[in-house]
């Protein structure tokens, strides 16, 4: 990528007056983040498959998790606009329980920067939130497998 950017650096004039577009400590956060992202799914399928009874259950309810996760601000965005109180106490608590996986889309503000730099503040609160939620699910999965009989 280095490399590339330098072609095109040489190629364009536009672009050499700019200087370099991608931050690299940026993606390090990024991927970092898509990490993390990643560990919290794995808890999430790793709880589901402690009290599976098969390997196709806990795929495809893993996968439904992760769909559920991905467009998880849709919800957030129409609780909002929910007027019975009952319904939006309802997807607040599903807010909660399933993490949000649109915190870990950080591209435009790690990799392609303007000149106050990365956000690495944003990375840690992410670096947070993941954490809590896989030592959350992680939890859940060793009671879960410890109760359960083999």
């Amino acid at each position: 990528l280095y490399v590339r950017e330098g072609q095109l650096m040489a190629k364009f004039a536009q672009m050499a007056e700019i200087g370099r577009v991608v931050h690299y400590d940026g993606l390090f956060l990024y991927a970092w983040t898509q990490w993390l992202k990643y560990c919290v799914l794995m808890g999430m399928t790793l709880f589901i498959s402690s009290f599976s009874n098969t390997n196709l259950f806990s795929v495809v309810m893993s996968f439904m998790v992760l769909i559920i996760c991905q467009v998880q601000y849709i919800a957030l965005d129409s609780w909002r606009a929910i007027e019975s109180p009952v319904v939006a106490a309802l997807v607040w608590t599903f807010a909660k329980i399933f993490p949000n996986f649109q915190m870990y889309n950080l591209t435009m503000m790690t990799i392609f920067t303007s000149d106050k730099g990365v956000a690495w503040d944003v990375g840690a609160e992410v670096t947070l939130y993941s954490l809590i939620y896989v030592l959350v699910f992680f939890g859940l999965a060793v009671y879960s497998f410890r109760r359960r009989e083999i």
